[in-house]
């Protein structure tokens, strides 16, 4: 398994970084926004059948966006305080 994904026809990358995850918050639909325009972005460039790749994920992306039970991950990021630290400090910001 290592020299299939080591080895010189292998699918490690030596040089990815992935970005550092800063924990700021953000607009839940605003991911839905990017979703839809990464979807568009890859069917004007040829690939037709992205829709049928992603179809599970965003019908999931839906299901947190609609559903009562998650309603705590969508909120606007312009009401959130701008620093984890103030994020700690007041637990009821949310309410």
């Amino acid at each position: 398994m290592d020299a299939y994904l080591v080895g010189p026809k292998g699918f490690e990358l030596e040089d990815l970084k992935l970005p550092d995850y800063q924990n700021l918050p953000f607009d839940f639909s605003a991911l839905g926004d990017a979703i839809d325009l990464a979807i568009l972005y890859a069917e004007a460039h040829g690939n037709r059948q992205i829709r049928d790749y992603c179809s599970q994920m965003v019908t999931r992306f839906q299901a947190l966006e609609d559903r009562k039970e998650y309603e705590f991950l969508r909120h606007e990021a312009s009401v959130l305080p701008p620093t984890m630290e103030s994020w700690n400090s007041s637990p009821g910001w949310l309410v």
